[in-house]
Order: structure tokens, then C-alpha cells, then sequence
């Protein structure tokens, strides 16, 4: 790439970052921020219009719904986006921790990522279903399924940078598969990432 493409691009990353950082409003940070995520995957894109891109992300952005980087993507590419939410059955992972509410103390420093531990999956939630039968890690393909259980709302975790210390898990959000996926990863067993 010339010299002056490579500034221009990084001149429009710069550009992205002061809109994701001014939003007046959480939900106007989501709608801003999947949109730029969609603009960046669509410059690669047109750079290399053969190119296959595996796009590693949160499931609610991932997810084909409302503004979301996902629903943005199956509009401007059909069914050529395959939207793979991961889930998992129990285990850890890392995110910080924030308190939950507006009566934790508030700090300007974040806090450091922690090692966040979950056990199995509530009964009747998406990520009981999905380990049902004890199987390994497995890829559920819902285009291809018959199944009906996929367009039923269920609890699903939702766990992303932050989670609220203490009650993170009870974190959920209702989840109706075969609307929002092309197809669910599922891994028993979460390990938590290792730093470098």
C-alpha cells in the first residue's frame, strides 16, 4: 500500500475514533461504532473483492439485528454473511470488572482485566440447550436445520469487555437463534485467554 493510502486510512480510523468517543448516548455509541466496524470490513472489501473474511467479534454484533454490525452486513452482502454466534457451556474468561449501577465508585482508571469464572448453564437457556447430550465443541448449522427449537426466544449469556462485579452472572438477554444467527459455535469449556 503507497504511503499516502496508508496515512489517508489511518487519517479515517483517527476520524472513526472521535465520532465513537463524542456519541451523546450508549445507544448512539452501538449504532455508530457497528457502523464504522461495517464501513472497515467493506474497504477490505473493495480492496480485494475475492477476499473471504472471518470476522471475530461480540455475538450483539455479530447477531443479525437492529443496527447492528451484523445486520448491516447481511443488508449490504445477503447471504454471503454467515453469522456464527459462539457460546459456551461454563468456564471462565477475561474481561474487567465495573460496579453495577450508578453507586459504585467511579475511578478514571479502569480496572485491571480479571478472570471471570461461570458455572454451568441455567436450565431452559440457550447454552443449556446447546450442551444438552454432553457433546464436544460443534458447529449447529441453522440453515440447513429443521429443527423447530431455533425460532424460540431463549435466555442467552452476554458477557463483553466489562462485566458488572459480583452479579455478571446473571447477565442474559433473550435470544431468538434462527432470527439472529446462520449458525451457533458451541465449546463446553471456556479457558480464559493468557496474556502476553
Amino acid at each position: 500500500m503507497p504511503a499516502d493510502a496508508e496515512g489517508e486510512r489511518h487519517a479515517r480510523i483517527l476520524v472513526r475514533a472521535a465520532d465513537v468517543v463524542t456519541c451523546a448516548s450508549p445507544a448512539e455509541v452501538g449504532r455508530v461504532r457497528d457502523g464504522h466496524m461495517t464501513d472497515a470490513v467493506g474497504e477490505l472489501l473493495t480492496a480485494d473483492p475475492d477476499a473471504r473474511i472471518a470476522l471475530w467479534a461480540h455475538n450483539g454484533h455479530i447477531a443479525v439485528q437492529g443496527a447492528s454490525l451484523g445486520a448491516r452486513l447481511r443488508e449490504r452482502y445477503g447471504s454471503a454473511y454467515y453469522a456464527l454466534g459462539l457460546f459456551f457451556g461454563e468456564g471462565a474468561f477475561r474481561a474487567r470488572r465495573m460496579w453495577p449501577g450508578p453507586w459504585g465508585p467511579r475511578t478514571r482508571r479502569p480496572s485491571p482485566v480479571a478472570v471471570n469464572r461461570v458455572g454451568p448453564p441455567p436450565p431452559g437457556s440457550l447454552e443449556a440447550r446447546l450442551g444438552a447430550g454432553g457433546r464436544g465443541p460443534y458447529v449447529h448449522d441453522l440453515r440447513a436445520s429443521a429443527e423447530s427449537w431455533p425460532h424460540e426466544t431463549l435466555a442467552s449469556r452476554s458477557y463483553g469487555a466489562y462485566v458488572a462485579r459480583g452479579v455478571y452472572h446473571w447477565n442474559s438477554m433473550p435470544t431468538t437463534p434462527a432470527t439472529e444467527y446462520d449458525g451457533l459455535a458451541y465449546v463446553p469449556l471456556s479457558t480464559p485467554s493468557t496474556p502476553l
